[in-house]
């Protein structure tokens, strides 16, 4: 019968074999990032730059992002500056309003907005 032992280094060191994977893969990202970058700016294909067309539009109607109606857990619990199982508690027990779709739970910002008004 043999057997057979497995040592993972780097440099000098002994690591663990997830640890010496980690390294491995990132050395590895690093030599195709270093094989795919051109040397230098003469190497590079000058491509024609496609540039969006420019719109033009009148003072005060910039296009915005419509704010949402309801967020998640997460976002809730990001803008009250509170962590994620205190929303889900108040939601169980009713103190915060809360919408169901489908599957999903939401908080209405109108909710949001008049527990940050409350505390003021």
């Amino acid at each position: 019968m043999f057997s057979v032992e497995i040592k993972f280094k780097v440099g000098d060191r002994e690591v663990s074999p997830e640890r010496f994977v980690t390294l491995f893969l990132k050395e590895l990202l690093r030599s195709a990032q270093d094989e795919i970058r051109p040397e230098s700016i003469q190497d590079r294909v000058k491509a024609p730059v496609i540039r969006p067309p420019v719109v033009a539009t009148p003072a005060g109607m910039e296009k915005k992002e419509p704010e949402p109606l309801a967020v998640n857990f997460k976002q809730a619990a990001f803008l009250l500056g509170v962590k994620e199982p205190t929303i889900r508690k108040h939601v169980r027990l009713g103190t915060i309003p809360h919408v169901r779709v489908g599957r999903r739970v939401l908080v209405p910002m109108k909710a949001i907005n008049d527990l940050t008004m409350r505390s003021v």
